[in-house]
């Protein structure tokens, strides 16, 4: 799979290194252009529709793009450097993603197609923690000690993917009871007046007493997939920001149990858990010289690089404006 995709040009000649505006790409007209590459409208729309915070004053579609512009520099900074991920590598984390239960609901999430989450979301990561790790000198002796020392930690521990809805009275509950089986918890949801989103699949650790009631993880952990609860009746969850506040009201509760997952150790030939251990070890091994503010303080001066020498050209009317304008300055690290 080509992961970088040469911009394509309109005509023999592009005069004084303007782009055409009419060009189109394999994948859709084209949006904007970072280094030569391109970024397509068909990936500017998928992730524009994916949802993103935006800055207050920011637009929407403005975020996106700005965000989307970063990720291409970082990546040109690692292939500068000699880090960037092979095309092999992502694939191979792709791969290992998409063994994940959850694949189908980070799919969903995103709105995003297999080669999408390729190219917009696991090779900028792997492009940024690898600029990072080299950035702190982690070398891959120090991601095999951390995971000896640090491998009960870096387990991810058993836990229920469960579909759940939550009533505040019982005849709500038992209603929505007699729709399991017939329609879809989303469908249910929102024949009760719910948020569909409520209803959408959660992960559930046995260590969740904060988010769910003791009763219901419990619940949760006996049944097997595929199986439905009846109706659990549990107070809420103690309000830890509240510990002298009277007890919760009642919660009445159906579950859905969609996978079940054991515990997992760390596993470092499997590339998505390559890719998180390299970034605590980058964390621990940098210290005061890797910080939260350490990538956004990279990206900033490889933007206001690109900025200065014009790498940055927009093709999309109302978003020309972040061909010169720079990013907001890194917050400020009060933790050192």
């Amino acid at each position: 799979m080509q992961v970088h995709r040469r911009a394509l040009w309109c005509g023999a000649v592009v005069v004084a290194g303007l782009l055409c505006g009419g060009c189109q790409s394999d994948n859709g007209p084209v949006v904007a252009y970072v280094n030569g590459q391109e970024i397509s409208q068909n990936d500017y729309l998928a992730r524009l529709e994916s949802g993103g915070a935006a800055m207050p004053g920011e637009k929407p579609g403005e975020a996106t793009l700005s965000r989307m512009i970063n990720e291409q520099l970082l990546i040109a900074e690692a292939t500068r450097q000699g880090v960037a991920p092979k095309p092999a590598e992502v694939a191979s984390l792709l791969t290992a993603l998409q063994a994940r239960p959850d694949y189908q609901q980070i799919q969903k999430a995103t709105g995003m197609t297999d080669e999408q989450i390729q190219r917009q979301l696991l090779e900028p990561t792997m492009a940024q923690d690898r600029l990072l790790q080299k950035l702190a000198g982690v070398k891959d002796a120090d991601i095999t000690k951390f995971i000896q020392d640090n491998k009960e930690k870096l387990t991810e521990a058993e836990q229920v993917r469960a579909r759940v809805l939550q009533f505040p009275d019982r005849k709500k509950a038992e209603d929505a009871l007699k729709l399991v089986g017939k329609s879809s918890f989303e469908a249910i949801a929102q024949t009760m007046g719910l948020n569909p989103a409520s209803a959408g699949i959660v992960s559930i650790h046995r260590t969740d007493l904060g988010a769910y009631p003791k009763l219901v993880i419990d619940k949760a952990f006996s049944l097997k997939k595929g199986q439905t609860s009846g109706i659990i009746e549990a107070s809420a969850p103690a309000n830890f920001l509240q510990p002298n506040a009277p007890p919760s009201a009642k919660q009445y509760v159906i579950l859905s149990v969609e996978e079940k997952m054991p515990a997992r150790p760390p596993d470092p030939t499997n590339m998505f858990d390559r890719e998180r251990i390299i970034g605590l070890v980058a964390q621990q091994k940098g210290g005061a010289s890797i910080t939260p503010a350490t990538l956004q303080e990279m990206t900033s001066k490889l933007r206001e690089a690109a900025i200065k020498s014009r790498q940055i050209q927009v093709v999309r009317p109302g978003l020309k404006d972040l061909e010169t304008t720079p990013p907001a300055p890194p917050a400020p690290n009060f933790g050192g």
